[in-house]
């Protein structure tokens, strides 16, 4: 039921976002003294460490921190799951995320603001995409396949969390995109997010090849 509501939620809030970068009303209004208040604060050394964040979620290296992390857990536990949910997720929200650029066609702020490289539409910001979508996802299978114990799966999901939100500030800061852009994909994945994590409870734990009564738990070695 969790799952379904903020499903709803998610849509509800990309569909009202869409429409005010279409319109440059509401939150866009002020997307770009946004972009340009932040442009104001750089310094070469922050600007070098939200370049590397920024690196690190890039669509390409969400896709190998997804190919890693399902790849061991299918390893792990001797099943198929894990590597079906990835290739969904990060098929899923590759196919959402462009389908939305060129639907919307929103350009990128001014060259003048940019930190870093950037080409293609602005919104939404596939950064924010994509590792909204592979985070979550890996912590959640992690949790239900591998990680035990209240205090690692609590540490897994903040590690999570405060990567979604460092990669999207990232692409905002480097002056890559609007604020809208980064809130715009984290609605589209949060949207697909709720449909994999349906699907990530929905597949029984006891899957072929895991074996509760053989799995050690060695949380102090």
């Amino acid at each position: 039921m969790g799952a379904w509501v903020v499903a709803v939620t998610a849509v509800l809030a990309f569909s009202e976002l869409v429409e005010d970068v279409v319109r440059s009303t509401g939150l866009a209004s002020s997307d770009l003294a946004a972009v340009r208040a932040l442009a104001a604060t750089r310094e070469p050394v922050s600007v070098a460490v939200m370049g590397l964040i920024t690196s690190l979620g890039s669509p390409a290296a969400m896709c190998v921190v997804a190919t890693a992390v399902c790849g061991w857990l299918a390893w792990r536990q001797r099943v198929a799951e894990p590597l079906l949910l990835g290739a969904a997720g990060v098929g899923g929200i590759a196919g959402l995320d462009t389908a939305t650029k060129y639907m919307v066609a929103r350009p990128r702020p001014p060259a003048a603001l940019h930190a870093v490289v950037v080409n293609g539409y602005s919104f939404p910001s596939g950064h924010a995409c994509f590792s909204a979508v592979v985070l979550p996802l890996c912590c959640v299978m992690a949790i239900r396949w591998a990680v035990r114990g209240p205090w690692r799966r609590l540490a897994v999901c903040v590690f999570s969390l405060l990567g979604v939100a460092a990669v999207g500030f990232s692409r905002v800061f480097l002056g890559a995109h609007y604020p809208t852009d980064v809130l715009g994909g984290w609605a589209l994945a949060g949207a697909w997010d709720a449909v994999l994590v349906l699907a990530v409870v929905l597949v029984p734990a006891s899957g072929s090849g895991f074996r509760p009564e053989t799995q050690v738990y060695s949380d102090g070695s």
